[in-house]
């Protein structure tokens, strides 16, 4: 076999994030980031520090509120929408004590791909209607594309000074947002 073919193969290797054989439905706090696909800014922009945000942004920001209630095994911490991400602390909670694993496996033991997996297909499709509608009366709809690229980061807190320097750098992200850009240029 030539070298074409082992590049060809490297290329189609696709890079897991997830830590393999960890259970990501224990217990714990997990630092989430979700970026938009080719890191498109759907949700808003930065103005003076502040996020700013545009429809897609305040449903991204509603459906993201509502994930506690959705998912009973859950506790949303700090979060951050951006112009084209999303960073996020979300505290996986243990089952409740004299509760048994039988009566409570549908709504526990959810993973945090799960989680996210939700939040991301319930945004994309309210921006997928909002946009159909926008454009319905002018008779031609432009395409939308992907809002989400198809993974997403996690980093398991594993104490709490890293739990503090996270949330403030989740805090924090508007103001640098800026800055950022710069050193991308």
């Amino acid at each position: 076999m030539g070298s074409n073919y082992w590049m060809r193969f490297l290329k189609k290797r696709r890079y897991y994030p997830r830590l393999p054989g960890y259970d990501y439905s224990k217990p714990g706090l997990y630092f989430v980031t979700i970026n938009c696909f080719r890191m498109e800014c759907h949700f808003g922009h930065i103005i003076k520090g502040k996020m700013i945000l545009n429809d897609f942004g305040k449903f991204a920001l509603k459906e993201w509120l509502a994930l506690s209630k959705r998912f009973d095994h859950i506790q949303l911490d700090t979060f951050q929408i951006m112009p084209n991400h999303m960073h996020a602390i979300v505290i996986i909670k243990a089952l409740p004590p004299g509760q048994s694993v039988e009566e409570n496996y549908s709504s526990y033991f959810k993973t945090l791909s799960d989680v996210v997996g939700a939040y991301k297909s319930i945004v994309s499709n309210l921006c997928l209607k909002l946009h159909k509608n926008k454009y319905d009366s002018k008779g031609h709809v432009p395409y939308l594309g992907k809002i989400w690229k198809r993974s997403f980061h996690d980093h398991m807190i594993r104490d709490q000074p890293a739990h503090k320097s996270i949330s403030r750098y989740i805090r924090n992200n508007p103001k640098n947002w800026i800055h950022r850009k710069r050193l991308l240029n």
